[in-house]
């Protein structure tokens, strides 16, 4: 159909319509404004129509047919007038006639009074397009023809088609698509875009919601963002109409080419080319168009994006615009040239000169502050400010500028009382409490000026001060002035400190002076019981809030922070404590009793004079040792309450008040607690963080500079150290009065708010969050961003979906976050879709957004900028329950996660997992991973709630908690709290399933979700980051397969060596899995770009050389992909070296770590040198991070930072080992001997140049070491090197001889931490090896002590086969004999059956029924009912039928509906593994029923003995049988057999040849001898002749020989074996000649009309091993042509084929050879490329081996899954023996 000839079928759709709706009257139709053509293709179709013709008739102005094409009776130059007042002629109701434009003008009036068909009129007949071009129910059913109409309307109404011609040419296109080239609806109007002059694929149509696409807004917005914003780049102009730099654009075509073929890069260099013209179209922008936009919108990258005004541009303005010549011309060429990333002095100068002007434009003084001062930064905690602003300091100003390494700190103006007046007291009293006696800790080196703040607000607020209520930024924040070498360089920088005025801490200063108590002789010792205000002043539900005291009721019940009440119970425990201690007296002892009021005392004292010194007008505050020294007295006190008072009565009078003290319990509602400052191990960590802070600041102000410089991740580090919590990060609360365990959720000015360590619904409506919601939020935008990276043509319709998301804050902070790159990037359209797995859940999310965006109406989403992209950036919800099963459908790219499956997680007690104890005022706990390592056999994955390494007060204190939740239930020992998610858990499952058929990518931030236990439960990871700041994983996962992936590999090693994957392909899946145990980014990427594939090989070879150079492979290696970890190392990802391997080794008999980072390229010959600098570049930056900090000739202040680090990379990423492997120290042990520094480590470095052709010289000689850096050395690997890497790979070649070579010479230049190991080590290895072996060698299993709820049972590990080893003969003697007692009488059929009674009675030994254990019935009830739940969660009906067993599954069977299907089941089949544990091994359906089949945790052997036992025989044996037992079916456990000559045992008569084909190890050995004595038992040799072709001589059937059935010995050569065919083919034509004769056309029916002495016995002719000859083409050629005459004539003649092959490839097996095979008997083959080769369907490839089998049996009409039997060789050799004396 053409153009015109569619546009003609609807006007005359229109014209029929009208005349249908007006039967009785005239009509004039007036074609206006239409082309001259199409008028006459209107008016040809209305006289071709028989029904309208008759009706109407046609009248055309000969000025629209010059050619007079038309009837002349069609004819006619009457005028509009006219036909508007003319009377028809009889029988015609209507005339059609056309009008000019000039005759319109002047009879406009007429017209008005005509039916008028216009092209508007036309192109709104959306239906009618519809029907005319064809697209019938047939393509297009109810939903989908809606959404055809809705986007055909959005294109007329969004003037995306311009014309009706172009309109029409956009209808026929999607037509087209659908209709010849079978496109979905969506992608068919997407590759219909050329036709509207826009790039095929650019609308991304399928990425509109199913249930959006009926909406003309969704089309709309997409038809003017293709108009706006890419209409404008195919005239190479920006969307601001500015012209693009050709440069650029040649730019970025060479960063594309290399994905791009030879077509595309010849459109795009014409469309380069071409002059372009706004109002032209040109053959170079049609060129463009055609191309597939998803692949070569890479070429407008970036263009749209435009900089900023340079600051001093805008400078330069604003003083042009505000004042008359006011700069010089040497200021005004300072501000024209480029600034620094630091400012020069002279920028400077020119800042503090004009900063009056400047003050003029309060936006642009803003800049200039930020750039001189670097933004002055805003902390909550004064020393993290003060360390970074040091650390800003330094990196400014050179040791050769200092005079003086001394720094000054002061609060400008802060001796004038005006300052203060402006400053909120509860904030100032606060800081002037908190950091009292700061100045004695720093020492001299630090000069603190804090002007008059301890005169005005300590101890009491001067009451002129006190009226201050402002809670302005001014008012609740301190400015100070950070100073370096305030005598010399004045080096300055600013920050602020800021605390809100409503923070509970305000109260503190109040509370400690109650705590004090200094006019009693003890301080107080305070618990407290306070109150939630749960319900906020707008009436909403709110959590406590440590920054807002008006979510609590305090002590006073008032809402003023107190937590101390003196006058009050509560406000001192001490009395009461010593009261109970004296009521216990009898129960307890007098010695336990004394020892423990002596311990008490001790602590009183001890206590009381630290809190004394903080706050008395004498005392050294906070620099005072008391603080540690009380908590060591309170460590003495937790280990007498343990030792002495271990009993319910002293737990519950005694511990419970020690635990209580300086914890403020809060009631009603969720359980939570605040720990106060003043609990003593709280105390502690005040001193020790600024005791370690202090020492920072001196080690920093002294180092040289090479000893500081890029420190910049120390400073990072303890920045997170000060604000995280040190002690305790766990105390006891109360639910309903029963004592639980609480652990830190958030912490603010010393103050924790603690609660259930486990993330349920809160009952105040929202769950426990330890981190800002804005954290998470960049987080998941920062994967985006990769996504988009990876697929950049999602960003026209960029979607997220936040799941199960229980924050009211995280969905307004992840939209906040996709806006601000909404904004950024013109090109991003985003939608954020909320939804919950509970119905209920997402109205109350519902609810809460709407009372956010109402509270937060300042927030980015209500900012003027907002308007700009709101309609790129749409909020709403997805309804859970219309999830599309289909992957290939999802509706989201991204579904965002935050501790989702944390909130499914059980409290455990871990034992602690040393048995050292740290120094207090040393220890940083958050040094510590709080991860705990997993095995492979683990389903678990644990992160403690505190440091795994605990200070001795810190582990007793831990201890007692565990004893007091516990009581008499607590094993001794030292443990640690634990939040565990065990995988095997149904809703943990569930979460994974739903959300991978909701989105492409799937995004955890959470601490419980572990690469290695999602890998060791099949769910694939893309990317797993460690944040080590906020203590989260990301870890991205996906079900798309990357299949591209494998022809990409495939091909790439082919060039380089076909042999290498010709004989196993498995080397592909090697590789591939290989690079996933580094990291699954290395897959993606390779699988989503051809050239990342070429990353990929050189990192697994770059691998394989690092193993080699590590020694003994069997010893544990941990593996890093260093982008993952990127951010540990403070560099940018990809511009950080590929890998790191960590090793520990016994080097000479003592501990050595050995470190081994590497960058690989793999390259092509051209350019290889430039690769090779760009290898070793970045591997030298990446050693040199780490280097710097362990060489031991530096004092680098940064060491200890690393040594930690490494120790936690250790924790993170290898498996734990068996110690005794290694020095008797387990992982734990290993990482933290590293930690303290205590032994050495060895650090290498690789460049590996993988160079993969040799079209160029390579020069590939010896590894070379680097300049500058002999521990790091450059090899460069040659096409032939590379080859031979790639062949030991695929035959899993350790090179040994290189390993030990290579192994010396690596380590040998390493550079080491440490010289020697030292004595002190040595004697620390012996004598805690002895020490600690027990505990440190214990199993995982072992280390869980207690669960908050039951643990699921553990299923075995599943062996990869099942094979029974080979039963010798005594076991076998005694188990006939066994059996033999039990079957002494052998019955008579069975004697009547078999040819001697002692095969019927070695037949009569074998089972007769199948019998299971309990443990495999309680198998199978519990997978029945685990895949039960899991149908029923994916929404399918699973009403159970019966279940039974078979030998290697569990057959469950399922009443069929409508949504339980066998498409449905197989595409949940990972989702059941990896959730579920239910291994599915495939899917049948049968008439009414499904029937699912599990694999067996341990397959049943299924003994051929039994299988006779319990077989059938025809009434023609022993003498003859052409129906040989295969074994077992899976679907009932019935017998199958072959049936070559008649119907037996249920099943049709098959075919005559049979074809066996299965790879090592699969069974298919077995069935063959099996199907061998089946034939000589059954038949009489007489009846039946063996005929044997074995290319290996036999070996496989030495029994066969002494058989009286055999013709002639085996024929192994290959000449006999073709004489053997040729003799087969003769006897064939013979017995057909003799069947003639008789007047018969079978064998048997021969045989039965002639005498004994003529009758004919059947030949049976196997072929062993068929593909070893069939390579050879004589052979094959002589087997093809006696095969193939066989295949059509043998069966009459009695003549049966049995073809045996491990390599089913089409060499082997011809086509015709196959065709004439019709029995397939399979088992399992290496891919589904054999499996359809042999089978004609996939499947085999998924078959279990050992037996487990396929057949295609003729005339079965579909494929039968069977168990053959096993028999060891000694069985065999036996039951041969016995048949064969049978005959004799």
């Amino acid at each position: 159909m053409t153009r015109n000839e569619l546009i003609a079928a609807v006007a005359l759709d229109f014209i029929k319509g009208y005349l249908d709706q007006e039967p009785d009257g005239s009509m004039r139709f007036c074609m206006l404004g239409l082309e001259a053509s199409l008028v006459r293709s209107i008016a040809e179709a209305v006289l071709a129509d028989s029904d309208a013709s008759s009706d109407a008739a046609v009248r055309v102005p000969n000025l629209f047919d010059p050619e007079a094409t038309l009837p002349p009776e069609a004819r006619s130059d009457q005028s509009i007038t006219h036909w508007r007042h003319c009377r028809l002629p009889e029988g015609i109701r209507a005339v059609l006639f056309a009008a000019s434009h000039e005759e319109l003008q002047r009879n406009d009036k007429s017209v008005e009074k005509v039916t008028k068909i216009e092209t508007d009129t036309l192109r709104a007949r959306y239906d009618a397009w519809v029907d005319q071009v064809g697209l019938t129910s047939v393509y297009l059913d109810g939903p989908k023809r809606e959404h055809l109409l809705t986007a055909l309307q959005s294109a007329n109404n969004t003037h995306a088609a311009r014309t009706i011609e172009t309109f029409a040419d956009f209808v026929l296109s999607i037509a087209e698509g659908i209709i010849t080239k079978g496109l979905p609806l969506q992608k068919a109007i997407d590759n219909a875009l050329p036709s509207l002059k826009l790039p095929r694929y650019s609308g991304y149509f399928d990425r509109i919601p199913e249930k959006k696409r009926n909406s003309t807004k969704e089309w709309d917005k997409i038809f003017k963002g293709l108009h706006s914003k890419v209409r404008p780049l195919l005239v190479q102009e920006t969307e601001k109409g500015e012209p693009i730099p050709r440069e650029q654009l040649r730019t970025n075509l060479n960063d594309i080419s290399e994905r791009l073929d030879e077509s595309e890069r010849q459109a795009i260099e014409t469309f380069l080319e071409a002059d372009l013209r706004i109002d032209d179209w040109s053959d170079a922008q049609k060129g463009l168009v055609d191309l597939d936009w998803r692949s070569v919108s890479d070429l407008f990258e970036g263009i749209t994006k435009t900089s900023s005004t340079p600051l001093g541009e805008e400078t330069v303005k604003f003083f042009d615009d505000e004042f008359d010549d006011l700069l010089e011309e040497e200021e005004r060429e300072l501000l024209s040239s480029d600034f620094p990333k630091d400012p020069s002095d002279d920028l400077q100068d020119f800042f503090e000169t004009h900063r009056e002007h400047l003050a003029r434009d309060k936006k642009l003084s803003g800049k200039w502050e930020r750039y001189v001062y670097r933004n002055p930064q805003t902390y909550h905690d004064f020393l993290v400010g003060l360390l970074d602003t040091l650390d800003s300091l330094r990196r400014r100003v050179s040791d050769d500028d200092l005079t003086e390494k001394k720094l000054s700190i002061r609060i400008p103006n802060a001796r004038e009382k005006s300052f203060w007046r402006a400053k909120n007291p509860k904030v100032a009293r606060y800081f002037a409490f908190r950091y009292r006696g700061l100045q004695a800790i720093l020492g001299d080196k630090v000069e603190l000026d804090f002007g008059k703040l301890m005169e005005f607000y300590f101890p009491q607020t001067d009451d002129d001060l006190a009226k201050t209520t402002s809670g302005s930024k001014e008012a609740r924040s301190i400015k100070f002035e950070a100073v370096l070498d305030p005598n010399g360089v004045k080096a300055k920088l600013i920050f602020h400190w800021e605390m809100p005025i409503d923070a509970i801490a305000t109260a503190m200063p109040d509370d400690l002076l109650n705590v004090a108590n200094e006019e009693e002789q003890h301080a107080l010792l305070p618990t407290a019981d306070i109150a939630r205000q749960s319900v906020s002043a707008k009436g909403s539900i709110q959590r406590i809030a440590l920054n807002d005291v008006n979510t609590i009721r305090d002590v006073t019940n008032t809402n003023d922070g107190k937590l101390v009440a003196p006058n009050k119970q509560s406000g001192d425990r001490s009395e009461a404590f010593l009261t109970k201690l004296t009521e216990l007296s009898s129960l307890l002892g007098t010695e336990a009793t004394r020892i423990i009021g002596e311990k008490f005392e001790a602590f009183r004292i001890a206590y009381s004079e630290a809190i004394r010194n903080w706050v008395a007008a004498e005392g050294p505050g906070i620099s005072s040792t008391a603080f540690s020294q009380q908590a060591i007295e309170y460590d003495g006190l937790l280990v007498a309450l343990v030792k002495q008072a271990s009993n319910d009565l002293a737990r519950e009078k005694l511990w419970q008040e020690i635990l209580r003290f300086g914890v403020a319990n809060v009631g009603a509602g969720s359980p939570a607690a605040i720990v106060t400052p003043w609990h003593p191990l709280r105390l502690a960590e005040i001193h020790i963080k600024a005791r370690q802070a202090a020492t920072l600041i001196h080690d920093v102000l002294e180092a040289e500079e090479d000893d500081i410089f890029r420190a910049d991740l120390l400073f990072s580090q303890v920045q997170f150290e000060l604000l995280a919590n040190y002690y305790p990060e766990v105390c006891i609360g109360f639910d309903r009065d029963q004592p639980i365990l609480l652990s830190a959720a958030d912490t603010s000015y010393d103050y924790t708010l603690a609660e259930p360590p486990l993330r349920r619904n809160r009952q105040d409506g929202d769950d426990a969050l330890d981190i800002e919601p804005g954290v998470a939020a960049k987080a998941f935008g920062k994967v985006g961003e990769q996504y988009l990276k990876l697929l950049p043509h999602e960003r026209s319709n960029f979607s997220v979906v936040l799941y199960n998301a229980e924050s009211k804050a995280l969905p307004s902070a992840l939209a906040s976050e996709l806006s601000s790159k909404v904004e950024q990037e013109n090109q991003l359209q985003c939608d954020l879709l909320l939804t919950h797995s509970e119905p209920k859940r997402i109205r109350r999310i519902y609810e809460q957004q709407n009372v956010t965006v109402n509270e937060e109406s300042g927030s980015v989403m209500a900012s003027e900028a907002a308007r700009n992209f709101l309609s790129r950036l749409r909020v709403g919800f997805l309804d859970a329950a219309k999830i599309p099963e289909d992957e290939n459908d999802r509706a989201a790219d991204l579904v965002a996660l935050q501790d989702v499956v944390a909130r499914n997680a059980q409290l455990v007690w871990k034992r602690a997992p040393g048995d050292r104890h740290p120094e207090l005022i040393t220890h940083v706990p958050a040094r510590w991973s709080r991860r705990r390592p997993i095995g492979l056999a683990d389903t678990a994955t644990s992160v403690y709630l505190a440091c795994p390494m605990q200070p001795q007060p810190g582990q007793n204190y831990l201890n007692l908690i565990h004893g007091f939740l516990k009581g008499d239930n607590a094993p001794p020992g030292n443990v640690i709290p634990a939040r565990e998610v065990n995988f095997r858990d149904g809703d943990i499952g569930n979460v994974f399933t739903q959300t991978h058929k909701i989105g492409e990518w799937v995004v955890n931030f959470d601490e419980l979700v572990d690469r290695r236990l999602l890998s060791n439960n099949g769910v694939r990871v893309i990317r797993h980051i460690r944040d080590r700041q906020v203590d989260r994983n990301i870890v991205v996962s996906t079900t798309s397969k990357p299949k591209l992936l494998r022809v990409l590999l495939k091909e790439r090693l082919d060039r380089l060596d076909p042999a290498i994957t010709s004989n196993d392909q498995s080397v592909i899946d090697q590789l591939i899995d290989q690079a996933n145990t580094l990291s699954g980014q290395v897959v993606m990427r390779a699988a989503r770009y051809g050239h990342y594939a070429n990353e990929l090989l050189g990192i697994v070879l770059s691998m394989e050389e690092i193993r080699n150079r590590l020694g003994d492979s069997n010893l544990p290696i941990g593996w890093y992909f260093l982008d993952d970890f990127a951010s540990w190392f403070g560099q940018r990802e990809e511009q950080i070296a590929d890998i790191m391997a960590i090793a520990p080794r016994i080097v000479d008999g003592l501990p050595v770590l050995k470190v081994a980072i590497s960058e690989a390229k793999f390259v092509s010959s051209r350019g290889y040198r430039t690769q090779a600098k760009k290898s070793a570049k970045q591997l030298e930056e990446t050693v040199a991070r780490l280097g710097r900090a362990i060489d031991p000739n530096h004092k680098r202040i940064d060491r200890d930072i690393w040594l930690n680090r490494i120790g936690d990379f250790m924790i993170e990423g290898m498996e734990p080992f068996d110690s005794a492997l290694m020095n008797g120290w387990d992982l734990h042990k290993w990482s933290d001997e590293v930690r303290q520094d205590k032994m050495p480590i060895q650090l290498a470095g690789f460049s590996h140049v993988f160079v993969h052709d040799n079209d160029e010289y390579v020069d590939s000689g010896d590894a070379t070491p680097l300049k500058g850096m002999p521990h790091c050395v450059q090899q460069v690997f040659d096409k032939a090197k590379v080859t031979g890497a790639f062949r030991s790979f695929a035959n899993n070649d350790s090179r040994p001889e290189e390993q030990s070579q290579s192994e010396g010479s690596t380590w040998t230049d390493a550079l080491v931490s440490t010289g020697v190991a030292s004595k002190t080590q040595e004697q620390t290895t012996n004598t805690e090896t002895n020490t600690s072996s027990v505990s440190q060698t214990q199993s995982p299993e072992s280390e869980s002590i207690e669960r908050g709820a039951k643990q699921e049972p553990t299923t075995p590990a599943e062996p990869l086969t099942s094979a029974p080893a080979p039963t010798g003969s005594n076991t076998t003697s005694q188990h006939d004999h066994e059996i033999e007692e039990a079957n002494s009488e052998v019955p008579k059929e069975l004697l009547n059956m078999w040819p001697s009674r002692q095969l019927a009675e070695w037949v009569n030994n074998g089972a007769a029924s199948e019998e299971d254990d309990e443990d495999t019935k309680a198998w199978l009830d519990n997978t029945v009912k685990a895949l039960q739940r899991a149908l029923r969660g994916y929404e399918m009906t699973a009403e159970l039928i019966g279940a039974r067993l078979t030998p290697n599954a569990a057959l469950v069977r399922f009443r069929g509906s409508d949504d339980l299907t066998v498409p449905k089941v197989e595409k949940k089949r990972q989702e059941l593994l990896t959730s579920h544990a239910v291994d599915v091994i495939t899917v049948l359906a049968a008439p009414m029923v499904i029937i699912i089949m599990v694999k067996r945790p341990h397959r049943a052997i299924l003994r051929l003995q039994d299988l006779w036992r319990r077989r059938q025989l025809p009434s023609t044996a022993p003498e003859s049988n052409t129906s040989l037992l295969l074994g077992a079916k899976e679907a009932d456990g019935e017998i199958l057999y072959l049936n070559v000559g008649n119907e037996f045992g249920g099943h049709q008569p098959h075919g005559p040849h049979t074809l066996i084909a299965g790879e090592t190890g699969s069974g298919k050995g077995v069935l063959v001898q099996s199907l061998l004595l089946d034939i000589c038992a059954t038949n009489s040799p007489e009846k039946a002749r063996i005929r044997m072709i074995d290319p290996k001589a036999g070996i496989d059937f030495p029994w066969l020989r002494n058989m009286p059935h055999l013709d002639g010995d085996l024929i192994t050569e290959q000449d006999e074996a073709i004489q053997a065919l040729e003799e087969l083919v003769a006897e064939m034509e013979r017995r057909n000649r003799l069947l003639a004769e008789a007047g018969v056309t079978k064998l048997d029916n021969y045989n039965r009309k002639v005498s004994s002495s003529e009758q004919l016995p059947r030949i049976w002719l196997f072929h062993d091993e068929l593909a070893d000859w069939m390579m050879i083409n004589e052979y094959r050629d002589a087997v093809d042509l006696n095969a193939s005459r066989l295949g059509v004539k043998a069966r009459a003649a009695g003549i049966n084929l049995v073809l045996i092959t491990q390599r089913p490839d089409k060499d082997a097996l011809p086509m015709q050879l196959r065709a004439n095979l019709t029995n397939r008997l399979v088992l399992k083959v290496a891919d589904k490329k054999n499996s359809m080769l042999v089978l004609d369907e996939p499947g085999a490839e998924r078959l279990l081996g050992r037996g487990h089998l396929a057949a295609k049996l003729s005339g079965e009409g579909r494929v039968i899954l069977a168990q053959v039997p096993f028999a060891s060789e000694d069985d065999i050799a036996e039951l041969a023996d016995i048949i064969r004396r049978a005959w004799l």
